[in-house]
């Protein structure tokens, strides 16, 4: 994977607006599709649980040790398996089935600065959301490095960008569109 910076846009800064949208995604709800674990998951951060959708009662829950799920990351579904960023260890696989840890990718660098109050300049952050493309993961680090992973949790290919990635990377025409803290759209080519 070859980086190529395009553009760098400025960001707007939006007060206290961005924090509560940060607040709401960190709360990482999902609804599942029919023939899947059909239930709504819930992370706080050191537990993972499934919600009722009729009633919001709890149905069952487990305790994750060792890692911290207070992220905006937007959640991956895919099958009965669901990728998730940390705010402490990389990415995490999560069996919906079991609530279990499949695997769990903490190779990712430390983070170049803090985007929450509750982490700090060093963690391995991974505050956007993990996508799925032609078979492989890519997520963007708050290392500043773009990831590429088979869906085992193997790492591929690394490209360094730079700047932290707070946000989903982009899909488009068989490339990964990135936008980092400082504002730089990247292209990278598949």
């Amino acid at each position: 994977m070859a980086g190529k910076n395009l553009s760098a846009v400025k960001k707007s800064r939006r007060g206290g607006s961005r924090v509560i949208a940060v607040v709401i995604l960190a709360v990482c709800v999902l609804v599942l599709a029919a023939g899947v674990a059909a239930g709504i998951y819930v992370t706080t951060s050191a537990s993972i649980l499934e919600l009722d959708p009729q009633s919001g009662e709890v149905v069952r829950s487990a305790e994750i040790e060792g890692m911290n799920f207070d992220t905006a990351a937007i959640p991956l579904v895919s099958g009965d398996i669901v990728y998730m960023g940390t705010a402490d260890s990389g990415i995490a696989a999560v069996n919906l089935k079991t609530l279990t840890i499949e695997w769990n990718f903490a190779n990712v660098g430390g983070a170049l600065v803090s985007s929450t109050p509750y982490t700090k300049p060093g963690t391995k952050q991974v505050q956007g959301g993990v996508i799925e493309l032609n078979g492989y993961l890519y997520f963007g680090g708050m290392d500043g490095a773009v990831y590429k992973l088979y869906k085992q949790g193997n790492l591929v290919a690394k490209t360094e960008i730079g700047s932290p990635i707070l946000c989903s990377l982009a899909a488009y025409e068989g490339s990964l569109i990135v936008v980092d803290f400082s504002g730089n759209v990247t292209k990278i080519t598949l």
